[in-house]
């Protein structure tokens, strides 16, 4: 399994990395420059509510159908169709639900029309997560990597016409909209291609039995997904109606977020590779701690690297992209990468507990998350705006991951040289040090931040965080 995981993480990191941070870093932030910050953070705000309640087109389903495929691939055959249907409706009621809220809170009709978009954008995109659901529990890993980026690639094409190959004078932010759901249209054709052979027939027939019985067994999986969703996603919907000038301070928090993002579309890559993998493995019987190190120290090394370099520099790096209010946002940015490292870390033991069957423990961890994140947001959003969204976040993730990591380790027998936990404190405390001695090493800050790289990349090698020799052992010997 291990060499699975090696050779598939490989491949989904060289395609993600041509395609997703240049995405985010390079298309919507021009957007974002384009629109305003205050047009893109009221984007920003609805987009964050719009995925507060995408749970409700899930219910929990993706993670739920991923390992029931995992265990039994005939799953996929008998129970694709329900499933669709199912998902027809959980959409119908996702609308609903989004509309009613969002009069509530008193949305204007712009709003409201925006709304209905992102809505229905989210309900193509959560029917993308599906049908991958069903190629990664099949073990399709290749073809879950091609549709993984595909609608990203399709998008870049179409967003850089608009940007820099049209003569538009202006760019509306529907616009973006109305990209994606041509892009996600696109690739919801050739994801029901890829699955086509493995499924009998497709109907749309409602079973009253078989949803009641879906809704009993994935109503975990739904809990999880909607407090997890909920911590993620509250901290823009709070900023923009908790504050006078709240769509302004959505937006300075938001671009500190894309760059969180970027980051996080690369780490959640672990996340989809180990489900299957560790479902397949703990159903065996099988000891999953070698493959939960390795998968630890690949993915802990880079995002440390990653998250120092971020903190240090953060207002020069937020300067390569954007424009406005670049004081403001880069303390933000520095204190959501801080959070990106503590959510890489439960992207491994959170799904080493979602693979072992422990939601119970992970629905009150992330209730737990939840309510520290509100509680704290309630606190900070009015005396420090989106800096204190920031600070709600870190401590919020924080505790969550520190709480995966213990109950990981109480519920599963994962042993553990002290070798690796010695080389992670000294891997750690050198990545430190280099980030301090690269800030005095040239009078150009990009050269410093080359050279903190650099140095780093070497510790990760000389710690043996990662070893060159194991991995080429692994690919080619299991």
């Amino acid at each position: 399994m291990q060499k699975k995981f090696v050779s598939n993480l490989l491949l989904l990191l060289v395609v993600n990395l041509l395609v997703k941070p240049f995405y985010v870093l390079g298309i919507d932030i021009e957007i974002q420059n384009r629109v305003g910050t205050d047009v893109y953070g009221n984007y920003f705000a609805l987009l964050g509510f719009a995925f507060i309640f995408n749970m409700i087109l899930d219910l929990g389903i993706n993670n739920y159908n991923t390992k029931e495929i995992a265990n039994d691939p005939l799953f996929l055959k008998n129970k694709f169709s329900k499933l669709l249907a199912l998902r027809f409706l959980l959409f119908i009621a996702y609308l609903v639900v989004v509309f009613i809220l969002g009069y509530f809170l008193g949305y204007t009709d712009y709003q409201q029309k925006l709304l209905l978009l992102l809505g229905v954008l989210q309900g193509m995109a959560m029917l993308i997560l599906f049908l991958r659901s069903n190629l990664s529990g099949l073990l399709l890993f290749k073809k879950d990597t091609f549709i993984s980026v595909f609608d990203r690639m399709l998008l870049i094409a179409i967003l850089s016409y608009l940007l820099w190959g049209s003569n538009l004078d202006s760019f509306k932010i529907e616009w973006l909209i109305y990209s994606q759901m041509v892009a996600y249209g696109i690739t919801i054709v050739i994801a029901f291609i890829f699955l086509f052979k493995y499924i009998e027939n497709v109907s749309f027939s409602i079973n009253k039995k078989f949803i009641a019985s879906i809704f009993k067994q994935s109503l975990p999986y739904l809990l999880l997904t909607i407090l997890m969703m909920m911590a993620y996603r509250l901290d823009s919907v709070m900023l923009e109606r908790m504050l006078i000038n709240g769509k302004r301070q959505a937006g300075i928090y938001a671009k500190g977020f894309r760059f969180f993002e970027a980051a996080n579309m690369i780490a959640y890559l672990f996340a989809v590779l180990l489900l299957p993998i560790f479902t397949k493995m703990l159903s065996k019987k099988e000891d999953v701690s070698d493959l939960t190190i390795l998968s630890f120290k690949i993915l802990f090394s880079g995002a440390f690297v990653i998250t120092v370099l971020c903190f240090v520099y953060n207002k020069e790096l937020l300067g390569l992209r954007y424009i406005e209010h670049i004081d403001e946002a880069a303390p933000v940015f520095g204190l959501l990468m801080i959070s990106f490292l503590f959510v890489c870390i439960a992207y491994i033991f959170g799904t080493l507990l979602t693979a072992n069957g422990s939601l119970k423990t992970l629905n009150k961890i992330a209730l737990a998350t939840l309510i520290i994140n509100v509680i704290l947001n309630v606190i900070l959003i009015p005396k420090y705006q989106a800096w204190g969204a920031a600070i709600a976040s870190v401590i919020s993730f924080s505790f969550s991951s520190i709480l995966q990591v213990y109950f990981s380790f109480k519920k599963i027998p994962l042993k553990v040289d002290s070798r690796n936990v010695l080389n992670l404190i000294v891997f750690i405390s050198g990545v430190i040090i280099f980030s301090y001695l690269s800030t005095i090493f040239f009078d150009f800050w990009l050269y410093n931040a080359i050279a903190f790289v650099l140095l780093s990349t070497l510790w990760i090698f000389i710690t043996r965080m990662l070893s060159i020799t194991k991995l080429i052992t692994i690919l080619k010997n299991e």
